[in-house]
């Protein structure tokens, strides 16, 4: 079962991308002034659960085609079983705040 994320737009759900099964990890940045976080979204080979982690002590650089994430270690947010969502409010690069969704979706 994949990882699904989507990002509210007004009062509706958009999805943004979906996690699959064994995948590279992906990462998001959450920009709140003097807060900066990373956030690893991890969707387990066995597909039994998804993970939020978030970096203890991390950053991230990014260009156009690579993201660097160094972190002293991640701690779980999240875990979530079939169905199960979470919802986590981020601010974006740009400054703008962002609600977005994660949902270890029952059928891809």
């Amino acid at each position: 079962m994949p990882l699904l994320v989507q990002v509210k737009s007004g009062e509706t759900w958009r999805s943004k991308t979906l996690q699959m099964p064994g995948e590279n990890l992906r990462s998001i940045s959450d920009n709140k002034p003097g807060k900066p976080q990373v956030y690893m979204l991890l969707c387990s080979e066995d597909d039994g659960c998804s993970k939020l982690l978030r970096s203890k002590h991390g950053f991230d650089i990014a260009d156009k085609r690579v993201r660097y994430i160094t972190s002293d270690d991640f701690e779980i947010v999240k875990v979530l079983r079939s169905g199960e969502s979470h919802d986590l409010e981020i601010v974006t690069p740009s400054g703008q705040q962002s609600m977005l969704r994660f949902t270890h979706v029952i059928h891809a």
